[in-house]
C-alpha cells in the first residue's frame, strides 16, 4: 500500500471485494460507482465488477439515480465523445444485466448486448503463457512451410547465420574473415528463388545479405584494390541486394512517407545504398564504375532509398565535388516528397553550408520557390529551411537570405513557425562572444542576431497593439494576435536561455571580473522593454525571471524592466491575477529593498513601485498589501 500507485491499490481492493462478496463489497460499492473509477483504464474493469456484483443491494431509487448520472459522464477528452459514451454504456449496463436495471434507457442498451452471461467484462490486458520449442520463422504457416523451395531457403538461412556467427551470443562477427562472409552470402544468394519462395522469407534472406555487406564496409573489411576477383564478388553481392524489391512501393507510400519518414526492416535496398556510398569512400577507384548506380539510387521509386542516397551524397564530397553539387541540385529540383527534401536540407545542406555558402543559398532559394500552388507544403518547406536562411545571413552575410528574412518578419504573424525556429537557432548567436572572456571579433555576429530578434519584437508588438485596439476582432484577427503573442513569448524564452548561458559561463570563468553579463544586459535591454509592452502573462513571468537573473548585474535596469512589464503587458493581460506572478514580484521587490535600496532614491521609481504593488493588492494578494503598507520604513 505504501509503494503501489493509487490505481493499482484500488483495482486490487475492488478485485478483493468482488471475490469476497461480503462487507468489503458494501464498503467499496459507493467508490466503484464514481465516474473516475469507472472510466480510468487501470480501475475500470474491477470497478464495473464491483458495481455488477453489488447492484442488487441498491434500492430502486439509488439505481435510477446512478443510471441517470451515467448518461452525463464526461468524455470530452476522447476524439469521438459520443461514440466513447456509447461504448462505455454498452459495457457497463451489459455487465450489470437488463434484469437489474430500472431505467428504460439502460435496459434498452443491456437488451441489445444480450444476456449478462453472454457479456464479458474482460481486462484490457491479458497474458497467456505457453511452453515448448519455438519453430524458426513462425510467420510462415501451412503449405508455405512445407514448400520445398521455402525449406531450401530456411535451411540456407540457418547455415548462413551459423557461418556469420549471428546465432552465437558471444560472437559479434568481427572474427569472420572476408572470404568466409562472401562465401556464406554467395551460398545464400544461390538458394534464393524470387519467383517461388515466400515473400517474407525472401525479404529476410535479402536483408541478411545487405546487412552483412553493410557491416563489412563499416568494419572496413573490403577487398583491396589489387584483388580484382574478390572485388568482383563483393560488387556482385552488392548489386544482388540492390535488385531487391524491398522496400516495396505502394499506393500510399509517398503520402505516408511525407507524414513520417520511416520504413520497415529489413530494407535490403536501403541498406545496400548506404553500403555503396561508404564503399566508394574506402575504394575511390570504384567510383567511376558505380556512378550510374548512384544516379539510379537517387531516382529510386521508393522515397526511403532516395532519402538514404541523398543523405549519403556527402561521401563523394572529396571524390567529385562538382558531381556532388550537380546530383544534389538535381535531386532537390526533381524531388516531390517533403520527407526526402527535409532530410536532405537538414543532413546534407546544413553540413556543406560552411564550405560553400553561395551554392547552398542558390539551392535554398530554389526550394523556397517551389510548391507555389500548395500553401501547406510550401509552408512546411519554409519551416525546414528557416534555420539555413538565418545561418546564411548571420554567419555568412548573404544578402539574398537577408531579404527572405525581412519578408518573413514583415509578415511575422503568418511566418510564426519559421521565425520561432530561427529564434531558437539564434539562442547562442545573440550572446556570441560573451560566454566567457568577451571576444570583440564576435560582436558583428552577435549584433546581426540581436537586430533580427529586435525586428521580430518590433513587428509583433505593432501587431499586438493593432489587435488590442480592435473592438470586434474577426477570427483571422484573433489568430493574428495570438501569433504575435507567441512570437513575443518565443523571443523572451530564448533571451532567458541566452542570459543563463552568459551568467553560467561568467560564474565558471576564472576570476569574477567578466563583463559579459553587463554587455549582454545592456545590448538586449531595449528588446526586453519592447517585449514587456504587450506581453501576455506567461511572457511577463519569463521576463521577470530574466530580470531576476540579471538583477545583480544592473539592479536599476532590472527594476525598471520589471515595473514596466508589470504595469504594461502584465496589467493589460491580467498577470496580477496569477499566484506565481504575485510570488515572484514580492520576491523581487524584497531583493530590491534588502540589497539594492539605492534604486529608490529616484522618486519615479518609488512611484512605479507603489503603482505596481497597488495593482497586485487590488487583485487580492495579501503579500503585496503588506509590502505596500511597510514601504515607508523599508525604503528609509
Amino acid at each position: 500500500v505504501e509503494t503501489a500507485s493509487l490505481a493499482v491499490f484500488w483495482s486490487r481492493l475492488f478485485l478483493a471485494a468482488t471475490e469476497r462478496g461480503d462487507g468489503l463489497l458494501d464498503f467499496c460499492l459507493p467508490f466503484a460507482m464514481q465516474r473516475e473509477f469507472l472510466t480510468t483504464p487501470d480501475t475500470q474493469k474491477y470497478a464495473m465488477d464491483v458495481v455488477a456484483n453489488g447492484y442488487e443491494r441498491l434500492s430502486p431509487s439509488n439505481r435510477e439515480a446512478f443510471e441517470l448520472a451515467v448518461s452525463h459522464f464526461e468524455f470530452s477528452s476522447s476524439a469521438e465523445p459520443d461514440e466513447a459514451r456509447a461504448d462505455f454504456e454498452r459495457r457497463l449496463f451489459g455487465v450489470i444485466g437488463e434484469a437489474n436495471l430500472v431505467t428504460e434507457h439502460a435496459r434498452k442498451i443491456a437488451n441489445a448486448c444480450g444476456g449478462v452471461e453472454d457479456f464479458s467484462n474482460a481486462s484490457g490486458v491479458e497474458f497467456m503463457v505457453t511452453s515448448g520449442p519455438l519453430e524458426p520463422y513462425p510467420w510462415i504457416q501451412g503449405r508455405d512451410r512445407e514448400s520445398h523451395a521455402n525449406r531450401i531457403l530456411m535451411s540456407a538461412l540457418e547455415r548462413t547465420e551459423v557461418a556469420l556467427g549471428i546465432k552465437t551470443d558471444t560472437h559479434d562477427g568481427t572474427t569472420v574473415t572476408l572470404e568466409a562472409s562472401l562465401q556464406a552470402m554467395e551460398n545464400l544468394a544461390a538458394d534464393i528463388d524470387r519467383k517461388t519462395q515466400n515473400p517474407s522469407l525472401l525479404v529476410h534472406a535479402e536483408g541478411q545479405i545487405s546487412e552483412c555487406i553493410e557491416r563489412l564496409v563499416e568494419r572496413k573489411q573490403v577487398p583491396s584494390e589489387d584483388d580484382d576477383a574478390t572485388t568482383a564478388r563483393f560488387l556482385n553481392l552488392l548489386r544482388f541486394a540492390l535488385e531487391s524489391t524491398v522496400p516495396e512501393l505502394r499506393d500510399d507510400t509517398e503520402t505516408n512517407f511525407e507524414k513520417r519518414s520511416g520504413w520497415t526492416l529489413p530494407a535490403p535496398r536501403v541498406d545496400a545504398a548506404s553500403a555503396l556510398f561508404d564503399l566508394v569512400m574506402q575504394r575511390p577507384d570504384l567510383y567511376c564504375g558505380l556512378e550510374t548506380t548512384i544516379d539510379e539510387l537517387l531516382q529510386d521509386s521508393h522515397p526511403a532509398v532516395r532519402l538514404r542516397a541523398a543523405r549519403s551524397l556527402v561521401r563523394i564530397w572529396d571524390l567529385d565535388r562538382e558531381g556532388f553539387w550537380k546530383r544534389l541540385a538535381t535531386r532537390l529540383a526533381d524531388e516531390t516528397n517533403l520527407g526526402v527534401i527535409e532530410d536532405a536540407c537538414g543532413k546534407v545542406l546544413a553540413r556543406v553550408v560552411h564550405a560553400d555558402a553561395e551554392r547552398t543559398e542558390r539551392l535554398v532559394l530554389a526550394l523556397l520557390g517551389r510548391f507555389e500552388h500548395e500553401p501547406k507544403r510550401r509552408a512546411r518547406v519554409r519551416k525546414s529551411l528557416s534555420e539555413l536562411i538565418a545561418f546564411l545571413w548571420v554567419m555568412r552575410e548573404r544578402d539574398a537570405s537577408l531579404a527572405v528574412l525581412e519578408s518573413w518578419i514583415t509578415d511575422s504573424a503568418t511566418h510564426v513557425s519559421e521565425l520561432s525556429k530561427i529564434l531558437g537557432m539564434l539562442r547562442s548567436a545573440v550572446s556570441s562572444g560573451l560566454t566567457g572572456p568577451v571576444e570583440p571579433k564576435n560582436a558583428s555576429l552577435r549584433h546581426r542576431s540581436q537586430a533580427i530578434t529586435d525586428e521580430i519584437v518590433s513587428v509583433a508588438s505593432a501587431g499586438m497593439k493593432a489587435y488590442l485596439q480592435t473592438k470586434m476582432p474577426s477570427t483571422e484577427q484573433d489568430e493574428h494576435g495570438r501569433n504575435c503573442a507567441l512570437l513575443l513569448d518565443a523571443v523572451c524564452r530564448q533571451l532567458y536561455l541566452s542570459a543563463k548561458d552568459v551568467l553560467d559561463s561568467s560564474n565558471s570563468a576564472v576570476g569574477s571580473d567578466s563583463v559579459g553579463p553587463q554587455v549582454y544586459f545592456e545590448e538586449v535591454g531595449g528588446t526586453l522593454k519592447a517585449v514587456g509592452e504587450f506581453a501576455t502573462p506567461r511572457t511577463v513571468h519569463r521576463l521577470l525571471e530574466i530580470c531576476e537573473l540579471l538583477l545583480p548585474v544592473n539592479p536599476a535596469r532590472a527594476f525598471d524592466l520589471t515595473m514596466h512589464a508589470v504595469r504594461s503587458g502584465g496589467q493589460m493581460h491580467g498577470y496580477q491575477f496569477e499566484s506565481v506572478g504575485a510570488d515572484l514580484l514580492v520576491k523581487l521587490v524584497g531583493i530590491f529593498l534588502a540589497d539594492h535600496n539605492q534604486v529608490f532614491e529616484e522618486e519615479d521609481r518609488r512611484n512605479a513601485l507603489i503603482e505596481c504593488l497597488e495593482i497586485f493588492m487590488k487583485a487580492g494578494w495579501p503579500a503585496a498589501q503588506r509590502l505596500l503598507y511597510r514601504l515607508p520604513e523599508l525604503i528609509e
